[in-house]
């Protein structure tokens, strides 16, 4: 009915007998444990997870330490010559380790192309770089001066065109009677010579010389340009009002919780009342434009005529949504009302992510050096993309030992954010149930943390293993996708390519939804993971409308949110650089830009935390509900909600003529997957 409170349907989830029954015997089981909130009698979740994950991490320590021994990272910057020999690793070239290009190959390039006004190499194919950087050759050290003698290793292309090579790699373009192409070049990471262009001599006017004068100019355009320069010096010149900026950042996400809970009703109610304006706006836009300016029988006046149907037909949805979940809508608002006064009487909530963000990136350093040296574990060769670079052949042996580490990384990362989402589930849930009680909510976090490293780290590791399991088919799906499409063009694959890799996306987006959801599930009731993403699952289909409307509530506040965290922050920076002359900058909008960023960045990370907090606190509600809202400990916007709840319940016991008996009646109405 339009405007009253939400009932719950009879049977909106069917299950089996068999799945009924184990159900309910969960419920039996928690019984007196749920009556004021989640289990605190834990029990250890998933611990044969927990040993194999521990088991993995000691054999990736193992992985990492031979990695450490037999890798070689240097061989990956291999340079290669003209005649395939590793510039520093090859036996013949062993005394040579740096890779120096005495001239480019003319026959890479057009004689009509005009090098004066610099030219874009991206343009060029793989066989035109190639060709480019054919006529290399390993040298001791790279010539520092035009003069400087070269000691190099002469590939075959010298001895077979002595007209215009030496036995010193010096390049002749009109011949040995006159003067050698010849630049400066200093050494790259221990194998490469970067010309400086600047020094070059001889040939004037050669094509070789202009391609070398041209890759200057490319050079210069990519790295070297006035206008990246600047911006690096503007930034630079206002790091500590950008530092600044972080810390407002994040005092502008505290006040506009603080909007929420003064106006966020208010705010939703505007935004719905604007929507429906604006259809039914439209919608008379369209129907008195098209009779005022258009023919009846033209194409536009058709267009706009079933525009502004399908405007009032919106509107008319948007209208029927509203009524038939009025309480919904209302309870999404006092949902997301006491999650910002959580976070505001929590504000160490904070510290999680920042914590788990520093482990994880310690652990990312860590992974990716020994992943480096991993990778080295093989043979190099030419890549035969680009062949003056390297390749690695692997064995099978390095090829399993790769992924294996590869999966790895994926896992333990994974953990880390579960383990940060569960903390928050556990905190916000505690903190539901005891906000109002004598100790107002306090020691959640530690009692949190207990929970976490005493009980739960299987379930946490089994929930990332699921998602490291979907990233690496993603990851092996994508490496393949490649090189499928590079052997057929076929449309119809390319397509089909694109529908499957889509599906993956799609299918990691619901296994990370359904593993928070579990994560909150286990926080709850200190159930197995398999059994607590069943229960959530079932859960979030029961009160599908309950949990559609709070995730579009959540996507407004947001959206309202960022908006404001951002243009503050971007208006704090214009003031600092347009009011004061502390700060000498060639432009204000690099700077403003930048803080606006950091403004994105913090906003999204602080409102992430409020959206999945959120999610807890709604679960926590309809366990509350379930329970029939005993005590009186919860948020004092829930109150409402919980009065509603009792009635109800002596309503449906008054109906059928039996004693309102406390929680003995209300776990005979407690099923959250059934009723």
């Amino acid at each position: 009915m339009c405007g009253g409170k939400d009932k719950d349907p009879d049977a909106e989830v069917k299950l089996t007998p068999g799945e009924q029954k184990e159900m309910d015997r969960d419920v039996i089981k928690n019984k007196d444990e749920l009556e004021n909130g989640p289990v605190m009698n834990r029990r250890c979740t998933d611990w044969p997870c927990c040993i194999v994950f521990v088991i993995f991490i000691v054999g990736m320590v193992g992985l990492s330490g031979f990695a450490f021994t037999q890798g070689n990272p240097t061989i990956l910057l291999t340079g290669w010559d003209y005649d395939g020999n590793g510039c520093g690793y090859s036996e013949a070239t062993k005394d040579y380790p740096y890779l120096y290009w005495p001239a480019p190959d003319p026959s890479a390039f057009d004689n009509a192309v005009d090098f004066s006004s610099g030219f874009d190499y991206t343009s060029l194919g793989v066989d035109q770089l190639n060709a480019l950087f054919k006529y290399g050759t390993c040298v001791k050290e790279c010539p520092s001066t035009t003069t400087a003698a070269i000691e190099c290793m002469p590939p075959s292309f010298i001895n077979a065109n002595p007209t215009y090579w030496d036995s010193s790699c010096q390049y002749y373009p009109a011949g040995k009677n006159f003067q050698a192409l010849r630049y400066a070049a200093t050494g790259v990471v221990g194998h490469f010579c970067y010309p400086q262009v600047d020094t070059l001599t001889g040939a004037g006017g050669s094509l070789a010389k202009e391609a070398i004068q041209g890759m200057e100019t490319y050079f210069y355009d990519m790295f070297g340009s006035e206008t990246l320069t600047n911006l690096a010096d503007d930034i630079g010149e206002t790091w500590k009002p950008l530092v600044g900026s972080l810390g407002i950042a994040f005092f502008l996400g505290f006040i506009f919780l603080l909007l929420i809970r003064c106006v966020g009703g208010f705010l939703i109610y505007l935004f719905i009342l604007l929507a429906e304006l604006m259809f039914l706006a439209g919608g008379f836009y369209a129907w008195y434009y098209k009779k005022n300016e258009y023919d009846p029988e033209s194409n536009y006046y058709k267009g706009l005529y079933y525009g502004a149907i399908i405007s009032w037909s919106l509107a008319g949805l948007l209208a029927c949504i509203v009524c038939c979940c009025w309480s919904a809508i209302k309870l999404g608002i006092a949902v997301f009302k006491a999650t910002a006064q959580f976070i505001n009487s929590t504000p160490s909530i904070f510290t999680l992510p920042i914590t788990f963000t520093i482990l994880a990136g310690g652990w990312v350093i860590f992974w990716c050096a020994s992943f480096v040296f991993l990778y080295s574990i093989g043979t190099p060769e030419p890549n035969p993309e680009f062949t003056s670079l390297t390749t690695i052949t692997w064995s099978d042996q390095t090829r399993y030992m790769v992924l294996y580490y590869l999966f790895g990384g994926l896992w333990v990362n994974s953990f880390f954010i579960g383990a940060c989402q569960f903390l928050i589930a556990a905190c916000a849930c505690i903190w539901y149930f005891t906000c109002n009680s004598d100790n107002k909510g306090y020691g959640t976090m530690s009692k949190a943390f207990s929970w976490l490293f005493c009980k739960h780290l299987g379930s946490i590791g089994f929930g990332s293993f699921l998602i490291a399991v979907i990233q690496l088919i993603r990851i092996l799906f994508e490496y393949y996708r490649r090189k499928i499409q590079v052997a057929k063009k076929n449309k119809l694959v390319k397509a089909l390519l694109c529908l499957t890799g889509y599906l993956l996306w799609y299918m990691e987006k619901v296994v990370k939804y359904m593993t928070k959801n579990a994560y909150i599930q286990v926080a709850l009731q200190s159930t197995w993971f398999c059994t607590s993403a069943w229960n959530a699952f079932a859960l979030i289909i029961k009160n599908a409308h309950r949990f559609g409307i709070a995730a579009g509530i959540g996507k407004i506040y947001t959206l309202f949110g960022l908006a404001f965290v951002i243009s503050a922050n971007s208006f704090y920076m214009y003031l600092v650089l347009t009011q004061t002359n502390l700060f000498a900058v060639t432009s204000i909008i690099g700077p403003i830009v930048v803080s606006g960023i950091i403004g994105f960045v913090v906003g999204y990370a602080f409102f992430e935390i409020y959206s999945f907090s959120a999610d807890a606190i709604l679960q926590s509600f309809l366990l509350d509900e379930q329970l029939g809202a005993r005590g009186n400990s919860r948020p004092d916007c829930m109150k409402e909600f919980a009065e509603d709840v009792k009635k109800n319940k002596a309503v449906a016991a008054a109906e059928e003529d039996e004693p309102h008996n406390t929680l003995d009646s209300a776990y005979q109405g407690y099923n959250l997957y059934k009723d």
